[in-house]
């Protein structure tokens, strides 16, 4: 008499992993104060969140809901791929190979170009077709929702995080910074600031990207860029005491809520006192040094 197969274990479940659904993602939201309407540049780590039910679609198809039809996301969408060969650093290119470089090297296309180190969920703003990017080719911006189309375009391509910028429009327009499962060193709001205050760090001079100008390839150099944000948690307790953060808890992660305006606003005066205060520290680093 033929024996049953044998049954196959079920799969070993992570149980030090919080399981979380699109359902606690909008509750969490709505706890912070998200409300329908609202404008939300949002930086995430999904993987912080634990094991998300569905993913990336059900932390994206939680923050469509938090928001509404009438409200909007932007994501940053960044593509460090366009900067000059003689640049690269992690690992840096060979000299004899600069120029091979150079020349054969894509100009962005904002419809196909890839974020690079940002994560899933621009990815999937990108993949939704009501989605809207900017042209910029280090730093752009995705939108979804009515403002979309306001917010990324005409993105400066020499001073991208200034005034012209998305950043700039999201100020204007009343956003809310949301960080799922990052700290301040993701917060656009204090990158805002950090350029809008001129220190000498975003002066100095920085590499050139490639950007197709009216049909034609040219290389552009910035007029202020922040680079290195590892010091804009320094400045977390300071914003805290201010009651500029709101915080809640999803699964394994923290969620921060911020009004974008008087964030950016408290970070420029910080830097008028003390135009250091959001440095890495360390003497090595290339984009805080002004040496």
């Amino acid at each position: 008499m033929p024996q049953p197969a044998p049954r196959t274990p079920p799969e070993v479940v992570d149980e030090t992993r919080a399981v979380v659904t699109a359902r606690d993602i909008e509750h969490a939201l709505s706890t912070l104060g998200v409300s329908k309407g609202s404008l939300l540049v949002v930086h995430a780590s999904i993987g912080s969140l634990g094991y998300v039910v569905h993913g990336v679609h059900g932390v994206y198809r939680a923050l469509r809901e938090a928001v509404g039809p009438e409200g909007t996301l932007m994501i940053p969408t960044f593509t460090g791929d366009f900067t000059d060969p003689s640049c690269w650093i992690d690992p840096p290119l060979p000299r004899s190979l600069w120029e091979e470089a150079r020349s054969s090297m894509p100009t962005f296309d904002r419809e196909r170009s890839l974020p690079t180190g940002m994560g899933i969920l621009p990815v999937a703003v990108l993949a939704d077709a009501e989605s809207r990017r900017s042209d910029h080719p280090l730093c752009s911006w995705a939108a979804v929702g009515p403002l979309a189309g306001e917010l990324v375009a005409d993105h400066d391509l020499e001073d991208p995080f200034g005034p012209r910028s998305p950043l700039g429009r999201a100020r204007d327009l009343g956003a809310q910074i949301l960080l799922i499962g990052v700290d301040q060193r993701r917060n656009s709001a204090v990158l805002h600031a950090h350029c809008l205050a001129d220190v000498p760090a975003v002066r100095r001079a920085k590499g050139p990207f490639l950007a197709s100008v009216h049909g034609q390839r040219r290389w552009l150099t910035p007029k202020r860029l922040a680079e290195c944000t590892e010091g804009y948690r320094n400045i977390e307790d300071e914003l805290v005491v201010r009651g500029l953060v709101r915080c809640a808890l999803c699964g394994d992660a923290r969620l921060r809520l911020m009004p974008m305006d008087p964030v950016v606003t408290e970070v420029e005066l910080i830097l008028h006192d003390r135009p250091d205060a959001v440095s890495c520290g360390r003497p090595t680093c290339r984009a805080c040094s002004v040496a």
